[in-house]
């Protein structure tokens, strides 16, 4: 009996060993998952930030350009104003929210220390608001000069300095179009505290004050003042970015990933383009509030093709709604590009050229249009169709992938690697970007991209498989679609440049 018995458990032993060689192991089953059930609805009530540096410019308020040559006319009595109707309407029509102005509210009011406020009709940026006013464009006006008001020991404002910017702001507050203030461009580290403590004055006086400041790329990291013994530049980086984001509850940052080598004749994307946007994501998570970018709409370096590298022109829709999209999925939620109007040049040193609108040939003519006005229309016309749903929803997490046994490339291995438990497998066949996002009520939204370098032209075929998902809303090109899942997969092709937002439905 007790022989039997062995023998019956050496031959289940037996029997199991086989199974396992000839099924497999069984995978552990995935755990269970909090899914919204039913189909969500949202408000057309929200829209997308958008504006660039900078807008229509006053008459002989030119710089020396040293790609086209210095214009012929005298810049003190030359050139016309366009500071006008016609040229504010055209910013307008280009699908921009509000203006950044070149004019200093507080160098127009000609502060100085102990000095009173000047009359602000006498100033330029009377006339740019009166315009603006009557066209119906919101202004941002620059105001860097507030860099210095604040102590550097315990960065308080003095009463003076208060007085002074309560006659400010009741002076541009007469204006339904007058939105907020920048702060300093490219602020440095040093500049935090102070930037905080005019942040919450100024809010005193106009709670709704829209408040711009554009910080410095990573790959700036060098110039943000940090210690001379921090070589960690991603760590230096995050010490930088952290000091803003805990003061303010928005900022834009500045990034420029479209390169040319005029060498070489080929285009590529800068190496930190995705680690950048995923730094200042998570920075502004961790701090409850939004953040942007300011992306790339001219070409700068040095016109001359001396650098074997420099930032390429904008020309296609394409070049556009690759950075927009990518922002996207990392969760940004306003832009601002960099250049509208045709921007100053060092003529020794960085030239910048080929913006979206340009000096005329001759004085007297209207300023030319250029293909980057153009495909920034287009592009900003786009994501007006669609950007009161995902304005809804925040982001959790951004991954990369790319086409099988091909590695992932510098800038991509740095993009993150989070892995939404919605997804149960995603294939692409090129380099694709994936930013997951959840809306208030815990519906699911996710960012698709075509992460291809713009220059290239390439597409891309995107095969990904919901858990608990029957249907999807899904945004092509703006354009909201319902897709029945078999199995909860979704398979699309991204053209260059483009992304599908996409929502699973149980």
């Amino acid at each position: 009996m007790k022989l039997k018995r062995i023998l019956s458990l050496v031959l289940a032993l037996v029997l199991t060993l086989l199974c396992l060689g000839a099924c497999g192991k069984k995978e552990p089953e995935q755990a269970p998952i909090d899914v919204t059930a039913g189909t969500p609805t949202y408000a057309d009530d929200k829209q997308i930030e958008l504006s660039a540096y900078c807008g229509p410019r006053r008459a002989g308020y030119r710089y020396w350009n040293g790609f086209y040559g210095e214009h012929p006319e005298d810049p003190a009595g030359g050139w016309d104003g366009w500071i006008t109707k016609e040229a504010f309407q055209d910013y307008l029509d280009c699908g921009f929210t509000y203006v950044l102005s070149e004019y200093d509210a507080l160098y127009d009011h000609s502060y100085k220390k102990n000095a009173t406020v000047d009359n602000f009709k006498d100033s330029d940026l009377y006339e740019y608001m009166e315009i603006a006013e009557e066209v119906g464009l919101p202004v941002v006006v620059a105001a860097n000069q507030l860099v210095n008001l604040a102590s550097s020991t315990d960065y308080r404002l003095s009463e003076e300095h208060k007085e002074f910017l309560a006659q400010m702001v009741e002076d541009l507050s007469q204006y339904k179009m007058f939105k907020g203030v920048t702060f300093r461009d490219e602020p440095d580290v040093n500049m935090a505290k102070t930037f905080g403590a005019v942040y919450d004055y100024l809010n005193t006086l106009k709670p709704d004050m829209f408040y711009f400041t554009s910080l410095l790329p990573i790959y700036c990291s060098d110039i943000t003042r940090f210690s001379s013994t921090q070589t960690d530049k991603e760590a230096a980086y995050k010490e930088y970015i952290e000091a803003f984001s805990s003061e303010t509850n928005a900022f834009v940052y500045d990034s420029y990933p479209l390169f040319y080598d005029p060498v070489q004749g080929a285009t590529s994307i800068e190496a930190t383009w995705y680690q950048n946007l995923r730094l200042v994501a998570e920075s502004a998570k961790a701090n409850g509030h939004d953040a942007g970018i300011a992306i790339q709409s001219c070409a700068f370096g040095n016109a001359g093709g001396e650098q074997s590298f420099h930032k390429r022109a904008v020309s296609t829709k394409a070049d556009v709604t690759f950075q927009l999209y990518t922002s996207l999925a990392y969760g940004m939620k306003h832009f601002s590009y960099f250049t509208y109007w045709e921007h100053w040049s060092e003529g020794d040193g960085e030239d910048f050229y080929t913006a979206m609108v340009e000096y005329p040939e001759k004085n007297g003519q209207e300023p030319i249009k250029t293909d980057a006005y153009y495909a920034v229309k287009e592009a900003n016309e786009e994501i007006k169709k669609f950007d009161h749903v995902f304005l809804n929803f925040n982001w959790e997490g951004t991954m990369a992938l790319t086409k099988e046994n091909k590695a992932l490339n510098t800038a991509l291995k740095m993009a993150g690697d989070y892995q939404s438990p919605r997804v149960s497998a995603v294939t692409a066949t090129d380099d694709t970007i994936i930013g997951s996002m959840k809306d208030k009520d815990g519906y699911d939204g996710y960012w698709i991209v075509n992460a291809t370098d713009p220059g290239h032209n390439l597409s891309d075929s995107v095969t990904i498989t919901f858990r608990e998902a029957t249907s999807a809303i899904a945004y092509v090109k703006g354009e909201e679609q319902t897709i029945t899942l078999a199995d909860g997969t979704y398979t699309f092709d991204l053209g260059s440049g483009e992304a599908v937002f996409v929502i699973p439905i149980q």
